[in-house]
């Protein structure tokens, strides 16, 4: 391979070319400080004859944030417009085996004599969270109104509305750039419409397996992201499954707490969280590329970023990791991205053998060891 000279070195570092690696970041405009984001669907009842005036109608509701208290108690009324019809309603939930189970139902047959004006049902029941299914709530009310003649039912109309949202306190691992997370849905009678608010976070450089130019380290600060909903101040936590011992002196079980740093367009990155900032510092032996968390007076320098080991019986072929956010959103959800890192190319591939590799600038406020 041709050998290149020492800027063009520091060049590849400092901006790598390839498209695929970590250091390219999508710039969208996303409002960090905005409020959760919403999406209506209408929920129209289905008429089984040629009069379409109204039967009854399902009263205004709010459910959310399933999950934050040990017992969620649900309330769901509904109004008889034609009382000489029977009516049917009944308001489910998801178990954690998969199956609905019945919450409550309501039934209403017509009396002797007539009856005038509007009549009001409601159904209300308790679950405890120990029964919810994880990480996503589904809900199905459903209503019907009919008569009875000659012991079957004639239809008249009925209306489904059906509606899932997460589960407090759960995890989930995205499959997509974007995780979605609703956490409140509220019904309107009149407009019969169903809202659904939901926090969402992006992964700009989402991809389950990416690639970096150069064996050399992983900068954390090319990890990118955007949100709606409320402001977090979660840690996030760099875990490294596939750690073969290497990093045993720097991380903690495998792992490394990581910050948010906001940037332009409210969109933010990570970045290690030092001794600064509540955490410890990083040092790394530039000659082994081995890292610690406690200082070394022959070799060791200041670093925030992850640097990958030389020694050939710690080398990786990939890196197989993962980053998670602690607590996000309203419902304070645990979110999981895993993900692997492949390298081009050696170190060693990028300068002249005669350089003496290893030999830094010694200045712990740089984000890279220059090799000089």
């Amino acid at each position: 391979m041709k050998i290149i000279n020492l800027f063009s070195i520091v060049s590849l570092l400092f901006f790598p070319t390839d498209e695929k690696n970590l250091g390219i970041i999508k710039k969208n405009s996303y409002n960090y400080n905005s409020n959760s984001q919403v999406e209506t669907e209408r929920f129209l009842p289905n008429f089984y004859t040629t009069d379409h005036s109204e039967y009854f109608k399902i009263n205004n509701f709010k459910i959310g944030r399933v999950g934050m208290n040990q017992v969620e108690t649900y309330i769901v009324s509904y109004t008889i417009l034609r009382p000489t019809f029977y009516f049917l309603m009944e308001f489910n939930y998801s178990y954690n085996d998969g199956d609905m189970v019945l919450g409550d139902d309501d039934y209403y047959a017509p009396g002797p004599s007539h009856v005038y004006g509007d009549i009001v049902r409601t159904l209300s029941f308790s679950v405890n969270r120990d029964n919810y299914e994880s990480p996503f709530e589904s809900f199905n009310i459903y209503i019907k109104s009919f008569t009875e003649k000659y012991n079957s039912e004639i239809m008249y109309s009925d209306q489904f509305i059906s509606f899932s949202l997460v589960n407090a306190y759960h995890e989930i691992i995205v499959d997509s750039s974007s995780c979605k997370l609703p956490y409140l849905f509220s019904y309107s009678s009149v407009s019969k419409e169903g809202t659904i608010s939901y926090d969402m976070i992006t992964f700009k450089n989402y991809s389950s397996f990416l690639s970096d130019l150069i064996y050399f380290r992983v900068r954390l600060d090319h990890f990118y992201f955007s949100s709606y909903g409320p402001k977090s101040y979660s840690d996030f936590i760099f875990t490294i499954y596939n750690d073969n011992g290497s990093f045993s002196s720097a991380l903690i079980g495998s792992s490394l707490l990581l910050v948010q740093n906001y940037s332009y367009d409210n969109n933010f990155y990570l970045s290690y969280k030092n001794a600064r900032r509540g955490g410890y510092n990083l040092y790394l032996n530039p000659f082994t590329g081995m890292m610690s968390r406690n200082y070394s007076a022959n070799n060791f320098i200041e670093v925030n970023n992850l640097y990958l080991p030389l020694l050939d019986y710690y080398r990786y072929s990939d890196l197989s990791c993962g980053l998670k956010i602690k607590s996000f959103g309203n419902c304070s959800m645990i979110v999981r991205w895993d993900f692997s890192i492949s390298f081009y190319h050696e170190m060693f591939e990028y300068y002249d053998g005669k350089i003496q590799f290893g030999k830094v600038i010694d200045d712990s406020g740089l984000e890279e060891v220059p090799i000089v």
